[in-house]
Protein backbone atom coordinates (compact mmCIF):
# COMPACT_ATOMS: atom_id res chain seq x y z
CA UNK A 1 0.00 0.00 0.00
CA UNK A 2 1.17 3.52 -0.83
CA UNK A 3 0.16 6.63 0.99
CA UNK A 4 -2.33 8.67 -1.01
CA UNK A 5 -3.35 5.67 -3.15
CA UNK A 6 -5.27 3.66 -0.55
CA UNK A 7 -8.68 4.18 -2.16
CA UNK A 8 -7.42 3.36 -5.65
CA UNK A 9 -5.53 0.26 -4.52
CA UNK A 10 -8.45 -1.09 -2.47
CA UNK A 11 -10.79 -0.49 -5.42
CA UNK A 12 -8.49 -2.46 -7.73
CA UNK A 13 -8.13 -5.22 -5.16
CA UNK A 14 -11.90 -5.48 -4.75
CA UNK A 15 -12.44 -5.68 -8.51
CA UNK A 16 -9.81 -8.40 -8.73
CA UNK A 17 -11.47 -10.50 -6.01
CA UNK A 18 -14.93 -10.05 -7.55
CA UNK A 19 -13.64 -10.98 -11.01
CA UNK A 20 -11.96 -14.12 -9.66
CA UNK A 21 -15.16 -15.14 -7.86
CA UNK A 22 -17.26 -14.61 -10.98
CA UNK A 23 -14.88 -16.33 -13.38
CA UNK A 24 -13.58 -19.21 -11.25
CA UNK A 25 -16.45 -20.19 -8.97
CA UNK A 26 -19.21 -19.62 -11.50
CA UNK A 27 -17.35 -21.45 -14.26
CA UNK A 28 -16.78 -24.40 -11.95
CA UNK A 29 -20.49 -24.48 -11.09
CA UNK A 30 -21.43 -24.39 -14.78
CA UNK A 31 -19.13 -27.28 -15.65
CA UNK A 32 -20.45 -29.31 -12.72
CA UNK A 33 -23.99 -28.77 -14.01
CA UNK A 34 -23.06 -29.79 -17.56
CA UNK A 35 -21.49 -33.00 -16.28
CA UNK A 36 -24.78 -34.06 -14.66
CA UNK A 37 -26.71 -33.32 -17.85
CA UNK A 38 -27.29 -30.50 -20.32
CA UNK A 39 -30.77 -30.17 -18.81
CA UNK A 40 -29.29 -28.23 -15.87
CA UNK A 41 -27.46 -25.86 -18.20
CA UNK A 42 -30.13 -25.22 -20.84
CA UNK A 43 -33.08 -24.80 -18.45
CA UNK A 44 -31.69 -22.02 -16.20
CA UNK A 45 -30.28 -20.17 -19.22
CA UNK A 46 -33.68 -20.19 -20.93
CA UNK A 47 -35.49 -19.19 -17.74
CA UNK A 48 -33.42 -16.01 -17.44
CA UNK A 49 -34.00 -15.23 -21.13
CA UNK A 50 -37.75 -15.86 -20.79
CA UNK A 51 -37.95 -13.68 -17.68
CA UNK A 52 -36.09 -10.85 -19.41
CA UNK A 53 -38.35 -10.97 -22.48
CA UNK A 54 -41.61 -11.23 -20.53
CA UNK A 55 -40.57 -8.43 -18.17
CA UNK A 56 -40.20 -6.19 -21.23
CA UNK A 57 -43.57 -7.08 -22.75
CA UNK A 58 -45.48 -7.03 -19.45
CA UNK A 59 -43.91 -3.65 -18.71
CA UNK A 60 -44.81 -2.33 -22.14
CA UNK A 61 -48.47 -3.41 -22.02
CA UNK A 62 -49.24 -3.03 -18.30
CA UNK A 63 -46.48 -0.78 -16.97
CA UNK A 64 -47.72 1.69 -14.29
CA UNK A 65 -51.37 0.95 -15.12
CA UNK A 66 -51.98 -1.18 -12.03
CA UNK A 67 -49.19 -0.16 -9.63
CA UNK A 68 -48.07 3.44 -10.07
CA UNK A 69 -45.35 3.29 -7.46
CA UNK A 70 -41.82 3.40 -8.86
CA UNK A 71 -40.16 0.00 -8.90
CA UNK A 72 -36.45 0.85 -8.76
CA UNK A 73 -34.79 4.23 -8.84
CA UNK A 74 -31.66 2.78 -10.46
CA UNK A 75 -33.74 1.54 -13.42
CA UNK A 76 -36.65 3.96 -13.89
CA UNK A 77 -37.95 2.09 -16.97
CA UNK A 78 -38.62 -1.09 -14.96
CA UNK A 79 -42.09 -1.47 -13.48
CA UNK A 80 -43.84 -3.63 -10.88
CA UNK A 81 -46.12 -5.03 -13.57
CA UNK A 82 -43.13 -6.17 -15.60
CA UNK A 83 -41.42 -7.66 -12.55
CA UNK A 84 -44.45 -9.60 -11.27
CA UNK A 85 -45.95 -10.44 -14.67
CA UNK A 86 -42.71 -11.93 -15.90
CA UNK A 87 -42.60 -14.17 -12.80
CA UNK A 88 -45.95 -15.74 -13.71
CA UNK A 89 -44.95 -16.41 -17.31
CA UNK A 90 -41.49 -17.68 -16.30
CA UNK A 91 -42.96 -20.28 -13.93
CA UNK A 92 -45.40 -21.46 -16.60
CA UNK A 93 -42.57 -21.69 -19.12
CA UNK A 94 -40.37 -23.53 -16.59
CA UNK A 95 -43.03 -26.20 -16.03
CA UNK A 96 -43.70 -26.70 -19.75
CA UNK A 97 -40.14 -26.47 -21.07
CA UNK A 98 -38.65 -28.79 -18.44
CA UNK A 99 -41.23 -31.42 -19.39
CA UNK A 100 -40.18 -31.14 -23.02
CA UNK A 101 -36.47 -31.44 -22.19
CA UNK A 102 -37.07 -34.66 -20.26
CA UNK A 103 -38.00 -36.40 -23.51
CA UNK A 104 -34.47 -36.09 -24.91
CA UNK A 105 -31.70 -38.36 -23.67
CA UNK A 106 -28.94 -35.97 -24.74
CA UNK A 107 -30.40 -33.48 -22.24
CA UNK A 108 -30.74 -35.80 -19.25
CA UNK A 109 -27.79 -38.18 -19.70
CA UNK A 110 -24.47 -37.18 -18.10
CA UNK A 111 -21.77 -36.82 -20.78
CA UNK A 112 -18.57 -38.85 -20.62
CA UNK A 113 -16.54 -35.78 -21.49
CA UNK A 114 -17.03 -32.23 -22.75
CA UNK A 115 -15.69 -31.96 -26.30
CA UNK A 116 -16.54 -30.26 -29.58
CA UNK A 117 -17.33 -33.67 -31.11
CA UNK A 118 -21.06 -34.38 -31.36
CA UNK A 119 -21.80 -37.86 -30.01
CA UNK A 120 -25.00 -39.68 -29.19
CA UNK A 121 -25.74 -40.05 -25.48
CA UNK A 122 -27.71 -43.01 -24.23
CA UNK A 123 -28.61 -43.97 -20.67
CA UNK A 124 -31.45 -44.92 -18.40
CA UNK A 125 -32.95 -41.57 -17.33
CA UNK A 126 -32.97 -40.86 -13.61
CA UNK A 127 -36.29 -41.24 -11.84
CA UNK A 128 -36.86 -37.48 -11.65
CA UNK A 129 -36.91 -37.32 -15.48
CA UNK A 130 -39.55 -40.08 -15.74
CA UNK A 131 -43.27 -39.40 -15.62
CA UNK A 132 -45.14 -40.56 -12.54
CA UNK A 133 -48.40 -39.80 -10.84
CA UNK A 134 -48.65 -36.66 -8.74
CA UNK A 135 -50.15 -38.76 -5.95
CA UNK A 136 -47.02 -40.92 -5.78
CA UNK A 137 -44.68 -37.93 -5.59
CA UNK A 138 -46.68 -36.20 -2.85
CA UNK A 139 -46.90 -39.35 -0.74
CA UNK A 140 -43.12 -39.84 -0.96
CA UNK A 141 -42.41 -36.24 0.08
CA UNK A 142 -45.19 -35.85 2.65
CA UNK A 143 -46.99 -38.96 3.91
CA UNK A 144 -49.25 -41.73 2.54
CA UNK A 145 -52.88 -40.72 2.21
CA UNK A 146 -52.14 -36.99 2.05
CA UNK A 147 -53.83 -36.61 -1.34
CA UNK A 148 -57.16 -37.98 -0.10
CA UNK A 149 -56.97 -35.75 2.97
CA UNK A 150 -56.72 -32.53 0.93
CA UNK A 151 -60.08 -31.37 -0.51
CA UNK A 152 -60.04 -31.15 -4.30
CA UNK A 153 -56.70 -32.96 -4.70
CA UNK A 154 -58.26 -36.30 -5.62
CA UNK A 155 -59.04 -35.01 -9.12
CA UNK A 156 -55.35 -34.26 -9.67
CA UNK A 157 -54.05 -37.47 -8.10
CA UNK A 158 -53.70 -39.30 -11.42
CA UNK A 159 -52.02 -36.45 -13.29
CA UNK A 160 -48.65 -37.60 -14.61
CA UNK A 161 -45.61 -35.37 -14.65
CA UNK A 162 -41.88 -35.47 -13.99
CA UNK A 163 -40.75 -34.51 -10.51
CA UNK A 164 -38.06 -32.35 -12.09
CA UNK A 165 -40.86 -30.09 -13.37
CA UNK A 166 -41.58 -29.11 -9.77
CA UNK A 167 -37.91 -28.30 -9.30
CA UNK A 168 -38.09 -26.24 -12.50
CA UNK A 169 -40.88 -24.12 -10.98
CA UNK A 170 -38.60 -23.40 -8.00
CA UNK A 171 -35.85 -22.32 -10.40
CA UNK A 172 -38.42 -20.21 -12.25
CA UNK A 173 -39.24 -18.38 -9.04
CA UNK A 174 -35.56 -17.75 -8.41
CA UNK A 175 -35.05 -16.55 -11.98
CA UNK A 176 -37.93 -14.12 -11.42
CA UNK A 177 -37.29 -12.75 -7.94
CA UNK A 178 -33.56 -13.11 -7.24
CA UNK A 179 -31.58 -13.42 -10.49
CA UNK A 180 -32.78 -10.01 -11.79
CA UNK A 181 -30.92 -8.37 -8.93
CA UNK A 182 -27.73 -9.36 -10.70
CA UNK A 183 -28.85 -6.95 -13.40
CA UNK A 184 -29.81 -4.34 -10.82
CA UNK A 185 -26.34 -4.61 -9.30
CA UNK A 186 -24.83 -4.09 -12.76
CA UNK A 187 -27.03 -1.03 -13.20
CA UNK A 188 -25.79 0.33 -9.88
CA UNK A 189 -22.16 -0.22 -10.90
CA UNK A 190 -22.70 1.52 -14.23
CA UNK A 191 -24.53 4.38 -12.53
CA UNK A 192 -21.69 4.75 -9.99
CA UNK A 193 -19.07 4.97 -12.74
CA UNK A 194 -21.17 7.08 -15.10
CA UNK A 195 -21.33 4.59 -17.99
CA UNK A 196 -24.30 3.31 -19.98
CA UNK A 197 -22.99 -0.10 -21.02
CA UNK A 198 -20.06 -2.28 -20.02
CA UNK A 199 -18.98 -2.53 -23.68
CA UNK A 200 -20.28 -1.98 -27.21
CA UNK A 201 -20.12 -5.52 -28.62
CA UNK A 202 -23.87 -5.65 -29.25
CA UNK A 203 -25.25 -2.27 -30.42
CA UNK A 204 -28.02 -1.16 -28.11
CA UNK A 205 -27.40 -4.00 -25.65
CA UNK A 206 -23.86 -3.40 -24.41
CA UNK A 207 -21.18 -6.04 -23.99
CA UNK A 208 -21.20 -9.66 -22.89
CA UNK A 209 -21.42 -8.69 -19.21
CA UNK A 210 -24.69 -6.89 -19.91
CA UNK A 211 -26.11 -10.16 -21.25
CA UNK A 212 -24.78 -12.44 -18.51
CA UNK A 213 -25.21 -10.38 -15.34
CA UNK A 214 -28.31 -12.39 -14.32
CA UNK A 215 -26.96 -15.70 -15.64
CA UNK A 216 -24.11 -15.70 -13.13
CA UNK A 217 -26.51 -15.53 -10.20
CA UNK A 218 -28.85 -18.09 -11.79
CA UNK A 219 -26.20 -20.74 -12.36
CA UNK A 220 -24.97 -20.49 -8.79
CA UNK A 221 -28.53 -20.98 -7.52
CA UNK A 222 -29.09 -23.92 -9.87
CA UNK A 223 -25.89 -25.58 -8.69
CA UNK A 224 -26.84 -25.20 -5.02
CA UNK A 225 -30.41 -26.37 -5.71
CA UNK A 226 -29.25 -29.47 -7.58
CA UNK A 227 -26.66 -30.41 -4.95
CA UNK A 228 -29.18 -29.91 -2.13
CA UNK A 229 -32.45 -31.32 -3.50
CA UNK A 230 -31.83 -33.25 -6.73
CA UNK A 231 -28.53 -35.08 -6.50
CA UNK A 232 -29.36 -38.77 -6.35
CA UNK A 233 -27.27 -41.47 -4.69
CA UNK A 234 -24.38 -42.86 -6.74
CA UNK A 235 -25.60 -44.29 -10.03
CA UNK A 236 -23.92 -46.58 -12.55
CA UNK A 237 -23.98 -43.85 -15.21
CA UNK A 238 -22.30 -41.36 -12.87
CA UNK A 239 -19.62 -43.85 -11.84
CA UNK A 240 -18.93 -44.77 -15.46
CA UNK A 241 -18.69 -41.11 -16.49
CA UNK A 242 -16.23 -40.46 -13.66
CA UNK A 243 -14.20 -43.54 -14.63
CA UNK A 244 -13.87 -42.26 -18.20
CA UNK A 245 -12.03 -39.21 -16.86
CA UNK A 246 -9.29 -41.41 -15.36
CA UNK A 247 -6.09 -42.22 -17.19
CA UNK A 248 -5.66 -45.63 -18.81
CA UNK A 249 -3.49 -46.88 -15.95
CA UNK A 250 -6.00 -45.66 -13.38
CA UNK A 251 -8.83 -47.39 -15.26
CA UNK A 252 -6.86 -50.65 -15.23
CA UNK A 253 -6.25 -50.29 -11.50
CA UNK A 254 -9.97 -49.65 -10.94
CA UNK A 255 -10.83 -52.75 -12.97
CA UNK A 256 -8.34 -54.84 -10.98
CA UNK A 257 -9.82 -53.67 -7.66
CA UNK A 258 -13.37 -54.37 -8.80
CA UNK A 259 -12.40 -57.87 -9.90
CA UNK A 260 -10.71 -58.46 -6.54
CA UNK A 261 -13.80 -57.24 -4.73
CA UNK A 262 -16.08 -59.50 -6.77
CA UNK A 263 -13.76 -62.46 -6.13
CA UNK A 264 -14.01 -61.87 -2.37
CA UNK A 265 -17.81 -61.84 -2.51
CA UNK A 266 -17.83 -65.04 -4.56
CA UNK A 267 -19.60 -63.44 -7.51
Amino acid sequence: LRKGLYKYQLTQYTWTVVTICIVVFQTQAVFQLIYVGLFWFVLPSCLVICNDIMAYYCGQFLGKKIIRRQFLELSPNKTWEGFLGSAVFTCIFAFWFSGKLCAYEFMTCPPDDITFVITRLSCTPAKMYQRQQLKTMLEVVLRPGIVEAIPGMAALANVELCSVQLHAICLGLFASFVAPFGGFLSSAIKRAYGIKDFASLIPGHGGMMDRFDCQFVMFLCTYVHYRTFCKAPVTLEAVFSAAMLLSLDEQKELSRRLQSRLALTGT
